[in-house]
């Protein structure tokens, strides 16, 4: 037997006056699980986020670097056009 049956099972034998009870808590879970997931998604939002700013931030460190360690091309030269 499935959970989905034996939760149906269950429904079953419940009397009619604590069925809008059980609906009533079923919604308050759903609201709960919602708001939570919310606070989630915008915490790992946040997260990912910050992750970025430091990868960006260390990628322009390790250029600055690369560029200080590498000799500059020498520049074209310039010519005069008339």
């Amino acid at each position: 037997m499935s959970v989905k049956e034996m939760i149906k099972n269950e429904i079953d034998k419940l009397p009619e006056g604590l069925l809008t009870e059980v609906y009533d808590f079923i919604q308050f879970l759903e609201r709960i699980l919602s708001s939570l997931l919310c606070k989630f998604s915008q915490r790992l939002y946040s997260q990912r986020f910050s992750w970025f700013l430091i990868k960006l931030q260390f990628s322009q460190v390790l250029i600055l670097l690369c560029l200080k360690e590498l000799p500059l091309p020498p520049s074209p030269p310039l010519y005069h056009v008339l």
